[in-house]
């Protein structure tokens, strides 16, 4: 992995126009740009295409990255998700109704929920591996980025240009549709 201070040094140059840099931008920040991307897109060649486009558009806009503001990483990645979700929706017609219109209307204590996900035996494992993927790839993206890449709120803010307070919400929604699909399969 790149050092934050060798990454500053090659955005530098790559703003002079040094081929070199950008080259080296992109061989350090590559693989985490693909990752996302096939993660929303579940698309081996989309990926592979919208990957390139990413890093189009972030050398394009070079100009507009500030490190106070975000790490290039963080950066980079929301352009990634951007892009990734503008796929998606390119794709798809318009939803008749909202994905949480009265299917999440019963009050869940959250110590149940906790309960539910705390529960280490493989079967659980399982049902919560299938519950998540028949969630929609932007939130199987907001899952990952908070529980496996351990980003923090403001990151995941940064990402995907939204507030903290509607990525809690959502994300609490998110575990209580995966909630009520565990126990619908305990059932």
């Amino acid at each position: 992995m790149t050092s934050p201070t060798d990454t500053i040094r090659d955005i530098k140059a790559a703003r002079k126009g040094e081929q070199r840099a950008y080259r080296r931008l992109f061989e350090a920040y590559s693989a985490g740009v693909y990752a996302t991307v096939m993660r929303i897109t579940g698309d081996e060649g989309k990926a592979e295409e919208l990957t390139q486009d990413v890093f189009i558009k972030a050398f394009r806009c070079l100009d507009t990255f500030d490190k106070s503001m975000a790490s290039f990483s963080t950066w980079i990645s929301r352009i990634a998700y951007n892009e990734s979700v503008s796929h998606l929706r390119s794709r798809r017609p318009p939803p008749t109704a909202s994905l949480d219109d009265g299917a999440d209307d019963v009050a869940v204590p959250e110590s149940l929920i906790n309960q539910a996900f705390s529960d280490p035996s493989e079967t659980r494992a399982e049902q919560l591996t299938r519950a998540i993927e028949t969630l929609p790839p932007e939130e199987q993206h907001l899952l990952t980025l908070f529980y496996y890449e351990d980003c923090s709120m403001q990151e995941i803010s940064y990402i995907t240009d939204r507030s903290i307070a509607a990525l809690s919400s959502h994300l609490a929604r998110i575990r209580k549709k995966l909630y009520n699909q565990l126990t619908t399969c305990s059932q």
